[in-house]
C-alpha cells in the first residue's frame, strides 16, 4: 500500500467515525422528542444499528458520543 493510500485510508476511516458520532448524537437528542421510526427515517439508519445505539446510550449514559463511536465502529460491521 502506497503511503498516499494509506492516508485517505485514514481519512475514510476519521470520516466514518465523524458521521457515526453525529448519529449518535442526534439519536441521544431525539429521543423522546421523536418516534424512533422517524429517528431511523431520517438517518437513514437500520433497525439494527439504532438499537445497537441506543443500548449503549441507555447502559453508559455517561460515555461521550465520541466513545460510543469508537467502540462500535471496532466492530467492524460498518465496512
Amino acid at each position: 500500500m502506497t503511503y498516499a493510500m494509506n492516508i485517505r485510508e485514514h481519512e475514510i476511516a476519521a470520516q466514518r467515525l465523524g458521521n457515526l458520532e453525529k448519529t449518535i448524537s442526534a439519536i441521544r437528542n431525539g429521543k423522546g422528542k421523536a418516534t424512533d421510526a422517524l429517528l431511523m427515517s431520517v438517518l437513514g439508519i437500520d433497525s439494527d444499528l439504532f438499537t445497537e445505539i441506543s443500548e449503549m446510550l441507555d447502559n453508559y449514559p455517561d460515555r461521550t458520543d465520541e466513545e460510543i463511536a469508537y467502540e462500535l465502529s471496532s466492530d467492524d460491521r460498518n465496512e
